[in-house]
Order: structure tokens, then C-alpha cells, then sequence
């Protein structure tokens, strides 16, 4: 991965020290950070030797005297795109990744992105036109944000860089806070700064004279596929080898995986394990500590190593067990200026952060996970009932929907929520889930101020029209693009040398993935019957025909002490920002009131495990970044 930034200038001054003060005020990687100047572009990036081909990058790379490109890219399809493109020399084994990128534009122009697979964000200045293109990848796995003055377009892979260009107000968002505390979809294209945009996933965004142009370069496919179910389960096999096998390529060090009890990570590394047999992947698991047995939610599994080890032992890995031991809360400080938005869950964050740290310790360069599986290659279950009403019809609605409560133990409430849930209005189903899942309605037991609970509607209504279309491919997409975890991944990568791949978000996977018909996710009984007949030679029965799922951090209210909660409390009280969106009385009240037991209700978990921890969190980063935009001192963010 690598940082990038740069600057168009309308008027004549020099975008060197701009750049330069965004590039430092970012991650930085080994030391190599490049500048160059094309007319009234300034672009700069530090970069990050993850692949072979690395070493050769030459960034950023002028063309034609008309292109500067700049590119935060790894191309999982290198091999495809040579060919296309006729390269042909034997030196195209020192190419790099932003070098085909370059030859791809110079070709197909915005086109490229129709060819385009993996991870990237990239900035193309056109001297011709005057003209800046940034572009993210379908998932947006590679951070970019940009803003627009009076006299200069800037854009950098962190907000942070933005701040340091020294031509932004750092004015908050306090309405895209109150969304966030509110636990509404953030499907647009604004962030937490009121004056920095993010270029959202699959989006493209020209700046040019004429002004700004948004659009959206991929949709998924929506014709269904039409196989055999023999011929589903090679194609099925040969997605998710193709995702997984060009996600190897490392520059260094050894591969790891993220291994729980569930699909995705089990089905990535076994795929990992079948193609790399000399060169093992290491596999790291989550755990609550040792002797832990309280109750869980229902259908639930509070400890998944048991099970991850099987898969491990099917494959002779070598597994870890992570165990949770720490203070989550006591990371928010530091972990909201490295990641740069409030973190959604503190308490996975802890041991998620502690699995790659143990990876690296282990001389581990590349961690694969399964984070996006449950929206792409093993999405299914009930949520299919909707199809199946929409192509086949109430009679063999009702057949699945009958065959679902049978063999799944689905209520019928859930399966009518799942059917017809997206033609109700907010309001209702805002109640129903308070009626049948006992969890605070209309934006209650969020901790947000009471004034900003008026605006509940109106967010719960514009996120209806986002995701409640009656189209699941549009819902799953828009869920896929809320989960914009890209900060998050150029963040960890600084903070533990981790470079975080996930194999379930390749686009090829994705397209395959909008392409299945409802039988191959529901049918008879079955949630996701293709998963289970591709995977059946791969994985440990357990894993494949478990009924439980595996819940993160189990013993999580064991490590939020109310000593911990209060000294954020008393950090952030003066904070008139914070204030102004967060009932911090309301939290204290909560501390005095924390539950003696009853913790796998989903009342208790909903207030203290999700929205006490997120507005916390949500305090914190306000509470820091007021300090560092007061100071100006943002290189300090990623001093070495």
C-alpha cells in the first residue's frame, strides 16, 4: 500500500510544500517518497514494497507530456492486462503496478476501469483538458479523499493529509456524527470534515473547469447464471482460487490468515493452504480467555478455536489462539488519529489488532481474510425468500418459507420481516424490530442528544430509499459500500506492518457471486447449498453443518471497567463538539446502572456493547482532532 497526495493550483504558487506537508502528515513507508511537479499539478506518495514488482516503482509517472499519474494499486490480473495491452518485452517483469495502470489509461482511458482487478486508488492529472481524476476500486479497499477551494483541487489517501495542506478548514460534520451515533448507512459521499469529500467505491470523480462529475464505473451484473449444479461448484471453486491465488503475492515474509468457526475464513484458508503447500499460510484465531462460560445469545458459539482448529489440523497449519486480555477503550486515543474515524467496534478492534501484531510477529508480510464473504460469495438464507417471492411466486414462497421454519427453526416473523421488510416504512420497522428483538426505538439508548433524535426520521428515511428498493442486488451492494473500511487498512498496515487482503471482496468473486440464482442460496431447507456441496472436500463437517455462530468477543463487558469509561468521560467534558452531539450524563448514568448480569440480552448488548462504545469512541476522535487542528501539528500523527 502506499500514501498519496497532491494538489492542481489555479493560480501560480508553488503545490511543493502543500504536498510535502500532506505526504508527512500520512503514513510513511520504508523511506521512499517521491515528488514531482507537471505544470500546475504537484503530486507525492510514500511507498510500500508489498509485491515483487514494487521495487520498481518509479512514482509518480508522467506520459505523452500529458498524463501524471499517481496510484495506491495492487493488480491482481497483471498477467490479463500485459496481454491486452501488448506488452511484450521481456522487461515487463519489472514493471510495476503503476506502470500498467499508466499504459492501461493511455489505452482505454476511463475505459481501464472496466479491466481493472484489485486494490487501488488513484489520482490521473491530464494536462491537455486540465483536468484531475480520482478512482477507487468496486469495493474500496484503498482510501482517497479530495477537496475543492477557491484556488486548488487537493486530494490524499488520509484526512489528515488534507488538514496539513494548510487549505482546509477543519470545521466537523456534526450531522454525518449524529448519522454514525444514529447507526444509519454512510452511503454518501461526505465525511466527518465538512470541507473533505471521500471518492466513493467503484466511483470515479472528474474535476475539471467545468466543474465536479460523480459517477459510478461498476455495477454488478444482474443476469443469472444458468449451470448445473456440477457446473456451479467448479465454477464456484475456480472464483474463489482465482481470488485467493492472486492475493499470494508478496514481496517477503510469510502468509497468514484470519481463521474463525464460519464460511469465509475457513473457505480462504483452506483455498490458501491448497495453493501454497510448500510456503503454509499461519492461521490466527479469536478467543475469549480460557475458562470462560457464561451465557450467549442464542444459537451462538462463544469460543470458535475448537472448531477453527479442525480446519487447521485438516491442513497441518500452524494456529494461533488470540485471547482477549486487554483494555479496548484505552486504545481509542491513539487509534483515532492512525485510523481516522471513530472506531465502530472498539472491542473486536482489540483483537483484531492483536491478531496482526502476533502475525508479525511470526514474520508474517500478508494476512487474507473472509471479512466481505457474508455479502459476496456465501450470502444467502433467509433474505432469499424475498427472491424467490419476486421470480417464482407465492406458491413456491410459501414452499421455501415452509421448509425454512422446519429445518432452519426460522420464525415466521422473521421470515415475513425478510420477505416483505424493505416495502415498510422506517417508522415500522423501527418497531417491529423493538417488538420482536427488544431493541431501543428511534435512536433511544444511542446516547446521542435528545436534539439530534429529531432527525431520526429523516436519516432512517433517506437510508429506506438507499437500501430498500426490493432489488437485493442493490441492498447487498449498498451494503458492501457502507463497510468502506479503507482507512482502517492503509492505518493498520502503519501500525503493525500487516497488509490486510480480502480475497471474498475481488471483484471477480463479486460478479460471480450477483450472478447466483435463488436455489443456489435457499432452497429445501438449505441456506446456501452451493457453499456446502463446493466445499464439502475442503472443510470439516463441523464447519460446514455448525448451528451456531461464532460471536466476537464473548466475554466482551469483562474488559470495559467503568474506571476506563470515565476517565474518557472526564478527558472529553469540556469539549463543547462533543457536547453538542453526546449525552455524556446519559453515559454516566448508564455506569451506574451497568447490569450485574442479563449480558447476552440483545437490549444489554445493543446500549452497552454497541452505541456506549460508539459514542465513545465517536468522543474521542472529536477530542483529538479538536487538539491536533488547534496544534497543526499533524506530521506527528505518523512520526516513525
Amino acid at each position: 500500500m502506499t500514501s498519496i497526495a497532491g494538489c492542481v493550483l489555479r493560480q501560480g504558487s508553488s503545490g511543493t510544500p502543500i504536498c510535502e506537508a500532506m505526504l508527512r502528515a500520512q503514513p510513511r513507508f520504508g523511506g521512499r517518497s517521491n515528488l514531482d511537479v507537471f505544470g500546475t499539478a504537484t503530486f507525492a506518495c510514500s511507498l510500500s514494497s508489498r509485491v515483487p514488482e514494487d521495487s520498481f516503482d518509479r512514482q509518480p509517472i508522467k506520459a505523452e507530456r500529458r498524463y501524471m499519474l499517481v496510484a495506491d494499486v495492487r493488480l491482481d490480473n497483471r498477467a490479463e492486462l500485459i496481454s491486452r495491452l501488448g506488452l511484450t518485452s521481456s522487461s515487463v517483469s519489472q514493471l510495476a503496478d503503476s506502470d500498467i495502470l499508466m499504459a492501461a489509461w493511455r489505452k482505454w482511458q476511463r475505459a481501464c476501469l472496466d479491466h481493472l482487478i484489485g486494490d487501488y486508488a488513484f489520482a490521473l492529472y491530464d494536462r491537455r483538458d486540465d483536468s484531475l481524476t480520482l478512482a477507487r476500486d468496486p469495493v474500496g479497499r484503498r482510501p482517497l479523499f479530495y477537496s475543492i477551494t477557491d484556488d486548488a483541487w487537493l486530494f490524499a489517501s488520509m484526512p489528515s493529509g488534507l488538514l496539513a495542506s494548510g487549505r482546509i478548514a477543519g470545521d466537523f460534520n456534526r450531522a454525518w456524527f449524529a448519522r454514525m451515533l444514529l447507526r444509519f448507512s454512510d452511503g454518501s459521499h461526505d465525511t466527518w470534515l465538512r470541507a473533505v469529500n471521500r471518492v466513493m467505491p467503484a466511483g470515479l470523480v472528474r474535476l475539471s473547469r467545468g466543474g465536479v462529475e460523480a459517477s459510478t464505473y461498476w455495477q454488478p451484473p444482474h443476469d443469472r447464471l444458468s449451470l448445473s449444479n456440477d457446473e456451479f461448484v467448479d465454477a464456484y471453486e475456480h472464483v474463489l482460487e482465482q481470488a485467493v491465488g492472486s492475493q499470494l503475492r508478496r514481496s517477503s515474509g510469510r502468509l497468514a490468515t484470519h481463521l474463525s468457526s464460519g464460511f469465509d475464513s475457513s473457505a480462504v484458508t483452506a483455498a490458501a493452504a491448497r495453493l501454497s503447500p510448500q510456503s503454509l499460510p499461519i492461521a490466527f484465531t479469536s478467543a475469549p480467555r480460557p475458562g470462560f462460560n457464561a451465557p450467549v445469545q442464542k444459537s451462538r458459539l462463544a469460543d470458535e478455536s475448537e472448531i477453527a482448529a479442525q480446519t487447521a489440523a485438516m491442513y497441518g497449519l500452524e494456529h494461533h489462539i488470540v485471547r482477549s486480555s486487554g483494555h479496548p477503550l484505552r486504545l481509542l486515543e491513539r487509534n483515532a488519529l492512525i485510523y481516522q474515524e471513530p472506531d465502530h467496534n472498539v472491542v473486536n478492534m482489540d483483537w483484531w489488532i492483536r491478531i496482526l501484531r502476533a502475525a508479525r510477529n511470526r514474520d508474517a508480510a500478508v494476512l487474507l481474510t473472509g471479512s466481505m464473504g457474508n455479502l459476496t460469495l456465501h450470502w444467502g438464507g433467509l433474505p432469499v425468500l424475498s427472491e424467490w417471492m419476486r421470480f417464482s411466486g407465492l406458491t413456491r414462497w410459501h414452499r421455501e418459507a415452509r421448509l425454512a421454519r422446519e429445518k432452519l427453526g426460522a420464525r415466521w416473523s422473521g421470515i415475513l420481516y425478510q420477505t416483505f421488510g424493505h416495502h415498510l416504512s422506517a417508522g415500522i420497522l423501527a418497531q417491529l424490530t423493538h417488538t420482536f428483538q427488544k431493541l431501543p426505538i428511534h435512536g433511544t439508548g444511542t446516547f446521542i442528544q435528545p436534539d439530534w433524535l429529531r432527525y431520526w426520521r429523516k436519516y432512517a428515511e433517506e437510508d429506506r430509499r438507499s437500501f430498500a428498493t426490493g432489488d437485493l442486488n442493490r441492498l447487498r451492494l449498498a451494503n458492501i459500500h457502507a463497510q468502506d473500511s479503507a482507512t482502517l487498512n492503509l492505518g493498520a498496515l502503519h501500525d503493525t506492518g500487516i497488509d490486510e487482503r480480502d480475497p471474498t471482496a475481488d471483484r471477480r468473486v463479486l460478479e460471480f457471486s450477483f450472478r447466483l440464482p435463488p436455489a443456489q442460496l435457499l432452497k429445501d431447507g438449505i441456506s446456501r447449498p452451493l457453499m456446502r456441496r463446493a466445499l464439502a472436500r475442503h472443510l470439516p463437517r463441523q464447519v460446514l453443518f455448525n448451528p451456531t455462530r461464532g460471536i466476537q468477543t464473548a466475554d466482551w463487558y469483562e474488559h470495559l471497567p467503568a474506571a476506563d469509561i470515565n476517565d474518557i468521560l472526564d478527558e472529553v467534558k469540556a469539549s463543547v463538539e462533543v457536547n453538542s452531539l453526546i449525552d455524556l450524563s446519559a453515559i454516566r448514568s448508564a455506569v451506574r446502572n451497568w447490569p450485574v448480569n442479563d449480558w447476552e440480552t440483545s437490549t444489554s448488548f445493543a446500549i452497552y456493547r454497541r452505541s456506549l462504545t460508539l459514542a465513545l469512541s465517536v468522543a474521542v476522535h472529536i477530542h483529538q482532532f479538536e487538539g491536533l487542528i488547534r496544534r497543526q501539528d499533524y506530521h506527528l500523527i505518523f512520526s516513525p
